[in-house]
C-alpha cells in the first residue's frame, strides 16, 4: 500500500492535469491560501475542502476524502482499483473507452481460462 501523504499525491495529481494551484482554487472555489497551505502541509484538508478539490478535478469524492486521512485504508486490491480510476480519470473518453475495451477483454480471457 502507498505511503505517499496527502499533499504530495494532490501535486502528482496537479501536475499530471497540468493544473495549477491558482485554477484549482478557481475550480473548486477554496482559497487560493487554502490550496496552499494544503500543499504545503501548513494545514489539513477539511471534509469540505477535499469534496470541493474532488469535484474540480473531477475524481470519486471517496478517493480524495481517503487520501486526505478522512475515509478508512482500503486493502491492497482496492488500492489498485482506486489507482486505475484515478489514471482513468485524466485520460480523454475514447483513450477511457479503449481502456474499458482492453478490462474487458482481459475479463473474458480470464473467465475463459477458468472454464
Amino acid at each position: 500500500m502507498e505511503t505517499e501523504d496527502f499533499p504530495e499525491w494532490l501535486n502528482k495529481i496537479l501536475k499530471t492535469k497540468s493544473m495549477s494551484q491558482a485554477e484549482l482554487a478557481r475550480r473548486s472555489g477554496v482559497s487560493p491560501s487554502q490550496i496552499s497551505k494544503i500543499l504545503n502541509r501548513i494545514s489539513p484538508a477539511g471534509i469540505i475542502s477535499c469534496i470541493e478539490i474532488a469535484d474540480a478535478l473531477k475524481m470519486r469524492r471517496e478517493i480524495i476524502l481517503r487520501k486526505a486521512g478522512w475515509l478508512e485504508p482500503i486493502t491492497e486490491s482496492d488500492d489498485i482499483i482506486e489507482q486505475v480510476l484515478t489514471d482513468m480519470g485524466v485520460l480523454h473518453i475514447q483513450a477511457k473507452r479503449t481502456a474499458a475495451r482492453m478490462v474487458h477483454a482481459i475479463r473474458e480471457e480470464v473467465e475463459e481460462y477458468r472454464t
